[in-house]
């Protein structure tokens, strides 16, 4: 027996719209990431001996970046895909 989606409208939609709001919460968490990595990068530039961690750092913000370009590239997809 088949469960019947009908009252739900088109499933379709509504995945796009789960998958763009989850998009969305991941880009918001990357951004407060990306803003608690500055500030981290910040006080460590300034400190001599972190030099290896402000490294690290910066890695970490480099690559919080990058998903975030990864998460607006998937965003602006599905917009295009509703058009």
């Amino acid at each position: 027996m088949a469960f019947d989606f009908s009252e739900f409208g088109n499933i379709e939609s509504l995945a796009k719209i789960g998958v763009e709001k989850m998009l969305n919460d991941n880009l918001q968490n990357l951004k407060s990431d990306k803003a608690r990595l500055k500030d981290e990068a910040l006080k460590l530039l300034n400190d001599p001996f972190n030099s290896n961690a402000f490294l690290q750092t910066a890695i970490k913000l480099h690559e919080t970046q990058n998903a975030i370009n990864k998460i607006l590239n998937q965003l602006d997809g599905l917009k295009k895909a509703k058009d």
